[in-house]
């Protein structure tokens, strides 16, 4: 949420500026337009975060001996967040075959 409201501070300064510079009808729109697909995309990023931080917690719960996690980003986000707890390496599946 840091970084939603330091864009959000951010994006305000722009249209404060802009604003005081005398900036047309259509370049205000246009910030706006802008403002609103990066807060979209700063939103889906956040969303894709809680759910992958989520679904470690979920995996790491139910976690058992010699369970092989194949999503090598699910580990990686496992073994930051839960590392200390458990003991793993990640084998690329090239070495598998």
């Amino acid at each position: 949420m840091k970084a939603l409201d330091n864009k959000l501070k951010e994006i305000e300064a722009r249209a404060v500026k802009l604003e005081s510079d005398g900036a047309k009808e259509s370049e205000l729109r246009a910030l706006q337009r802008g403002t609103e697909k990066e807060l979209d995309g700063v939103r889906s990023r956040f969303a894709e975060e809680r759910e992958l931080a989520k679904q470690a917690f979920d995996t790491f719960e139910g976690l058992h001996s010699r369970q092989i996690i194949e999503d090598e980003v699910l580990y990686r986000e496992m073994d930051f967040r839960y590392g200390e707890y458990f003991e793993g390496a990640w084998v690329p599946t090239r070495f598998c075959n």
